[in-house]
């Protein structure tokens, strides 16, 4: 409300972000992508391809959690899309990351395998594949 009150639409596209994260991590995946579709509309506008980036990766993580895998890959590779073009090796990792769950997910093992590895690489290019380690061990 207060971003809105200020007509300050990037600071409203970075609010919804972080709300669509904290109802991921809450468990209410319907709002997390009603949030992570506003933002992206946000910053659609604005063209803002780092928060559009992040959207479409909060979009992906929604799809996953409510099983709409097809929808959630197509998320994924928009994101994918978004983070090469920037430069953003951590958004491409983690986006890889998402794109080899979806896929595991939906019996598409082969295709985990290649997306995992290519998430890894991207993770360790970044310093942070401990992080992808403990995750891979969750999927």
């Amino acid at each position: 409300a207060l971003y809105a009150s200020l007509e300050d639409d990037a600071g409203v596209a970075g609010a919804l972000l972080l709300l669509a994260s904290a109802q991921a991590k809450n468990r209410a995946p319907r709002a997390a992508l009603n949030s992570a579709i506003s933002a992206l509309d946000l910053a659609s506008k604005l063209g803002d391809s780092a928060c559009r980036a992040k959207a479409w990766q909060g979009i992906m993580a929604a799809r996953l959690a409510l099983g709409e895998y097809e929808d959630a890959l197509k998320a994924g590779e928009a994101a994918l899309v978004l983070s090469i073009s920037l430069g953003d090796d951590a958004g491409k990792a983690q986006t890889l990351f998402g794109i080899a769950k979806a896929h595991a997910m939906h019996g598409h093992h082969e295709k985990a395998l290649k997306a995992g590895g290519m998430a890894l690489e991207s993770f360790r290019a970044t310093g942070t594949s401990a992080r992808f380690e403990q995750a891979a061990l969750d999927v």
